[in-house]
């Protein structure tokens, strides 16, 4: 599906290699596209999005698919739960991942310069809260 509107998921319950896909419909916020996505500890997911202006501008979103919108079919958005733009730091961020720390749920997310100096290779840590 085009640029600004759904783009095709699959979610798995299990090893990709033997268990059944799930196929559904992701819309990112307007002007954005998703980059990476990771499961949260409760079973929603956090999805990464991406969006480029020119010059070289890139800005990014954050947002969270509650745990029983995906099914077969089904056509989600999430919520937005941060915006990485200027004048915050902002990059062309590609990675996302979660990982508990105590009580805590962590979200990394992380940009590389992609061998130019146009970018540069942050690491960012943030505790999600709710």
């Amino acid at each position: 599906v085009g640029r600004g509107t759904g783009r095709r998921g699959l979610l798995f319950a299990g090893d990709p290699l033997t268990a059944r896909g799930v196929g559904f419909t992701y819309v990112p916020p307007v002007g954005f596209s998703p980059v990476d996505v990771a499961e949260l500890p409760d079973g929603r997911l956090i999805v990464l999005n991406r969006a480029f202006a020119a010059p070289f501008a890139f800005s990014n979103t954050v947002t969270v698919i509650e745990s029983g919108a995906i099914r077969a079919g089904a056509v989600v958005r999430g919520r937005e739960i941060a915006r990485l733009a200027a004048p915050l730091v902002h990059d062309n961020f590609e990675g996302i991942a979660v990982v508990r720390e105590g009580d805590d749920t962590v979200v990394w997310i992380v940009s590389d310069d992609n061998e130019t100096a146009l970018e540069r290779t942050l690491l960012l840590k943030f505790r999600l809260e709710g």
